[in-house]
């Protein structure tokens, strides 16, 4: 999330860390980011929240958890992981690149703003924690300000009312530190005694000062109809953002503009954009794609019985009746038991079915705390010991080779657990991988020879509701240059979630976020030209067995220009 209209109270911490740094003259700011986001977060996901920060002066970025392993329960601790086996990471150098290039025009010295607002500390101090609704009160006027003047292009700063006795006026500007602004604003009423008495000086020494009700009707630079527009100003221009997947207009000291879906863009000091290309003709790719998976496609076997009972894979005290676990502690993650110590160990045995028609080899997977306490699998009552390290997506991976083991029709996998402590069991998924595809059918799926893939569309719908990788999308098609043309590859619609682009057997760029244009023009040659489109989604797929949409969503074409 960002500080749109649905999350105000984030615009706090990142202003009054840039306010900090801009009053004491530091060229960089800090800012964790990423954390507890899931594995279906995106590139365009965090472009938009880093170029968000980076507006108010953020110019220091430490992803959360950018590598580590994935095995086992860990994994759904405060995801993701940025690191491989994400799909996201063989961009993150163009990720850093692309923000870099924003935040180093920007930073806590580089922006530009417009007031500066007083937190009256000292009031909210003596209401100790008996008055928690007059704090309240407080708190929700500063945060709908800040909202209001971002959203008419103001950018604000915070300075507590304890910091007012050493604020000067110069030149009619309020000068905090090495910082200083052009309007003083207070929150009318929630001042002390000294507080008061420090604005008055400021007053009296030329400063404008206003309270928080006539702050909100100052007249910005921005204009947007739903508030989605973000700019802020420095010495380089105006650099805009656009919070909102909807294409969204605005308008930009009196200049009309439109960002498409998370668009960023630089315009001008004097707020005029750029001049535009004159469209001189569009050629529209049919959807007739040729689609080769580029790795083997998965089964994540999630639908597991203990004792007839439907359960998910997760640490036995999560199944297991309250009188055997005792007394719990609270963590992030839920309950746990507070002495995992079971009194008399317990056999535990999971199973789960699948049927294969067709297929005669599969691989199942598994990571090294897949399953723990002392433990045995079986696939159709024929027990599965030459199990061999590998590392298909982590280090601890271990895999058995199914051939000669299937079934055709049902196959019943069965896992026995021996175990000591309720935090072990069957804690996560075990996989299949091969050259399948999936069915579904009265809830349980099937594995089936992958025949031919074609067309267009999301690729969970055919058969590969669980992949997490490229799928290569290729046609030809015929080409008549313009001369003197620029020509664009253009995605009426976003990928999920991000694709590469290849044009007679030269990489051409990639797409990564919006807007969904690249520059095709010097790989373009007369006539016959091959396209492949190497779309790849997020880990979520993979990670959670869930079918989310994924793959090339809508028409390709090629747009000529001049």
């Amino acid at each position: 999330a960002v500080g749109d209209r649905d999350h105000p109270i984030l615009n706090f911490t990142p202003t009054m860390a840039t306010s900090v740094a801009a009053q004491q003259g530091r060229a960089q700011a800090l800012c964790e980011l990423y954390a507890c986001s899931d594995y279906s977060f995106t590139l365009q996901g965090m472009k938009r929240i880093a170029e968000w920060l980076a507006l108010f002066g953020i110019n220091v970025f430490t992803p959360h958890w950018v590598g580590g392993w994935i095995d086992g329960y860990r994994k759904y601790d405060a995801p993701p992981p940025l690191y491989k086996p994400s799909t996201l990471w063989p961009h993150f150098g163009a990720w850093a690149a692309q923000i870099r290039a924003v935040a180093d025009r920007l930073g806590p010295r580089g922006v530009r703003p417009d007031v500066v607002i007083v937190r009256p500390m000292r009031a909210l101090w003596r209401l100790g924690a008996g008055d928690t609704s007059a704090g309240a009160r407080i708190y929700r006027r500063a945060m709908l300000l800040a909202q209001r003047l971002l959203e008419r292009g103001l950018m604000l700063h915070w300075v507590d009312d304890l910091d007012l006795s050493s604020a000067r006026v110069r030149a009619g500007r309020v000068c905090v530190g090495r910082a200083n602004y052009p309007i003083l604003v207070h929150l009318d009423g929630a001042l002390d005694a000294a507080g008061r008495a420090a604005l008055a000086r400021l007053r009296r020494d030329g400063a404008r000062v206003v309270t928080d009700a006539q702050a909100a009707k100052l007249a910005g630079p921005l204009r947007s109809r739903r508030g989605a527009i973000r700019v802020v100003r420095c010495s380089r221009g105006w650099f805009c953002l656009n919070l909102l997947p909807t294409r969204e207009k605005f308008s930009l000291l009196g200049h009309a503009h439109a960002l498409e879906g998370y668009e960023s863009r630089w315009i001008t000091a004097r707020g005029v954009a750029a001049p535009g290309r004159r469209v001189l003709r569009v050629l529209r790719l049919q959807d007739a794609w040729e689609i080769t998976p580029a790795a083997d496609n998965v089964l994540v076997l999630d639908r597991w019985t203990l004792r007839g009972r439907r359960v998910r894979p997760a640490p036995y005290y999560d199944h297991a009746p309250p009188s055997e676990i005792g007394p719990t502690d609270k963590v992030a993650l839920g309950a746990v038991p507070a002495k995992p110590d079971l009194a008399h160990p317990k056999r535990l045995v999971y199973r789960t079915r699948f049927h294969a028609r067709g297929v005669r080899d599969a691989i199942l997977l598994i990571e090294g705390e897949t399953v723990r306490g002392e433990w045995a699998a079986s696939l159709n009552g024929k027990p599965l010991r030459r199990w061999k390290r590998s590392h298909r997506y982590d280090p601890t991976n271990r895999e058995h080779g199914l051939r000669g083991l299937l079934r055709r029709g049902a196959n019943t996998l069965e896992v026995v657990i021996a175990l000591r402590r309720s935090s072990d069991g069957l804690m996560d998924p075990f996989r299949l991988i091969g050259p399948f595809r999936v069915r579904e059918g009265r809830g349980v799926p099937s594995i089936v020879p992958p025949g031919r893939l074609s067309g267009a569309g999301d690729w969970t719908r055919k058969g590969w509701p669980h992949y997490s990788g490229t799928m290569i999308y290729a046609q030809d098609f015929a080409w008549i240059g313009t001369k003197g043309a620029r020509v664009e590859l253009a995605l009426e619609r976003p990928p999920r979630e991000h694709l590469v682009v290849f044009l007679n057997g030269r990489r051409v760029g990639a797409m990564l976020w919006s807007p969904w244009r690249l520059d095709v023009t010097r790989a373009l040659r007369p006539g016959r030209n091959h396209l492949e489109l190497h779309v790849t989604n997020t880990l979520q797929n993979f990670i959670s067995g869930r079918p989310i949409p994924s793959g090339l969503g809508g028409l390709v074409k090629l747009v000529v220009s001049r």
